[in-house]
């Protein structure tokens, strides 16, 4: 304790001197017990010993929350204080939950709402019912965790108490509570739960919502919730939702699961057998291969094949391998191809050695890229001294096309000099000139958020080059091809694709039916005109023969902007 007062009444701590602490909180609070917090209430002037008092702290909060709080109190108002109280929270036993939201009631106004919101989750989970009330004279954005929580657990007893209350709230987090509860409620009353699910606002709400409610049905009585589903008017996500009924089904009856395959729409059988195959795999994934032969006859059968050995392959590496090798061409050009997409992750040499077994050339294509991707990744030296040795053929043209959406400009130029077939050559100095993608933005698709304003930045600058890009791109059709209307077209719909990423990001992260109807019309314009304009800007280059050193040219004039 006195080193530790040392320590602390120093002009300068020395970082070394914090880890120490840090690595010996846990010691200080067994010596001491919650009176070794009076001893550096002082500490937090020093930004070195933040570690250290949070992991005291947390130690005396969860074990001790009560007589830990005054200390807690008396340390100035900072996001170290704010993040203790969750500890406090959820090391506080049920009979305490109203002396903790009194306390932080009493905070100041700004930090009562980030208390709140960050606390209030664990309180909800020690008593639900409270947590509602204490939810009621927050704002939204403060009370959104704490609702979301506290229904969680009522729907378990009450789903559709749980679902009224949840359309309270922001879809974001209502969506998840709905989801849950119509999975409690449709396992004993499916009725009222399509009822309740027929009754929600949208489509929106209806897509997130279904999976609970199909999930807690298909567990007690899978054949009725295929047929209801298989009714509805094509829900999203309908494909995933049936893969999870067959798996439902057939983990105790396989066989009246596949009986039950005929009275199913046609669209859905794929999805249903693909369930089936995947509850089977872990039993006796060798059975699924004389099973599917059933269905040799149906258009699904490639796909429903490759999925079988996919999962056969999970289970016996060797005894897949000799089950695909002994198949007869067709079948084996089929099912290769998912064991190399399997194997390249962890052996990409390995997988190359099955390219050959590979007849057609569409399959043997999309096996070697494939392969390549997944080589370079942990070996790329390795990847490029086996392309170098392979002989001239679609095998290597393919490999040195996929090496160029990793390489650099040189790099591509180089590779691409090398690719005999022409379509191939030209696929792939086409292929990495255009700036289409951003990854920043689909990254903040998926997590639903607002750019910041770096990732602004980014897309002004990601909109600048690609209208550049078009207009240089029309201008150089013009110099070397006999101008046609197409250049007009092609341009028109580049410049308008680029516009309409603007209109996409700018209400990212917005609420309602209207902005989430502005991003789709962003989204589907943006990806679909630029994609078409390189299409037909493609096809224009490649109907005019135009000679290799000329593509060059124009490669070299994209790296430029």
């Amino acid at each position: 304790m006195e080193t530790a007062r040392q320590i602390i009444s120093s002009p300068v701590i020395h970082t070394k001197q914090a880890a120490m602490l840090n690595l010996t909180a846990r010691v200080w609070y067994e010596a001491a017990g919650v009176e070794t917090l009076s001893l550096f209430n002082q500490a937090q002037t020093s930004t070195d010993l933040e570690p250290f008092l949070q992991r005291l702290f947390s130690w005396v909060a969860n074990q001790q929350p009560l007589a830990a709080l005054p200390h807690i109190l008396a340390l100035p108002s900072s996001p170290l204080r704010e993040r203790l109280f969750v500890n406090v929270a959820y090391g506080v036993d049920v009979k305490d939950v109203d002396a903790i939201i009194k306390i932080i009631d009493d905070l100041p106004v700004d930090e009562r709402g980030r208390v709140a919101s960050i606390a209030g989750e664990a309180l909800a989970r020690k008593a639900p019912e409270r947590a509602l009330l204490w939810a009621d004279t927050l704002t939204d954005a403060q009370a959104a965790r704490i609702l979301k929580t506290a229904l969680r657990l009522i729907a378990d007893t009450d789903p559709l108490r749980a679902i009224n209350l949840a359309k309270r709230m922001s879809d974001k987090h209502s969506v998840d509570v709905i989801r849950n509860a119509l999975a409690v409620l449709s396992s004993t009353d499916p009725l009222e739960a399509i009822t309740q699910y027929e009754q929600l606002p949208d489509s929106w709400w209806k897509s997130r919502a279904l999976l609970g409610l199909v999930n807690g049905w298909g567990a007690n009585d899978p054949a009725a919730a295929a047929n209801w589903l298989a009714s509805v008017d094509t829900p999203p996500g309908q494909e995933n939702l049936m893969t999870t009924l067959g798996r439902l089904w057939a983990q105790s009856e396989p066989l009246a699961a596949a009986d039950y395959l005929s009275q199913l729409p046609e669209h859905t059988r794929l999805a249903w057998l693909k369930g089936i195959v995947r509850a089977t795999s872990d039993k006796a994934p060798e059975d699924n291969l004389e099973w599917i032969q059933r269905f040799r006859d149906e258009k699904y059968f490639p796909q429903l094949l490759t999925y079988s050995m996919e999962s056969l392959y999970r289970q016996n590496h060797s005894v897949a391998l000799g089950y695909v090798m002994a198949m007869d061409e067709v079948n084996r050009n089929i099912a290769l191809p998912g064991l190399i997409r399997r194997t390249a992750s962890n052996d990409a040499a390995l997988a190359a050695t099955w390219l050959p077994e590979i007849t057609d050339a569409s399959y043997r294509k999309a096996a070697t890229e494939t392969v390549v991707d997944n080589w370079i990744k942990h070996d790329l030296t390795g990847a490029e001294q086996w392309i170098n040795d392979l002989p001239e053929g679609d095998i290597k043209d393919t490999a040195l096309a996929s090496m160029m959406i990793h390489g650099g400009a040189a790099e591509n130029v180089s590779l691409a000099a090398n690719i005999k077939n022409r379509e191939t050559r030209l696929a792939a100095y086409l292929g990495s000139t255009m700036p289409y993608y951003c990854a920043k933005i689909s990254v903040s698709f998926l997590q639903q958020i607002p750019l910041n304003p770096e990732q602004w930045r980014s897309v002004e600058t990601r909109l600048r080059l690609t209208l550049i890009y078009w207009i240089l791109c029309y201008r150089w059709l013009n110099l070397i091809i006999t101008p046609a209307r197409v250049d007009q077209v092609i341009l028109t719909l580049g410049l308008v694709g680029a516009l309409f990423l603007v209109l996409y990001v700018t209400f990212l992260g917005s609420d309602g039916d209207t902005y989430r109807t502005l991003r789709r019309y962003g989204t589907v314009v943006f990806f679909g005109f630029t994609f078409l304009a390189q299409l037909l800007f493609a096809k224009r280059i490649i109907d005019a023969e135009i000679s290799s050193p000329m593509v060059r040219w124009k490669y070299r004039m994209a790296i430029f902007i």
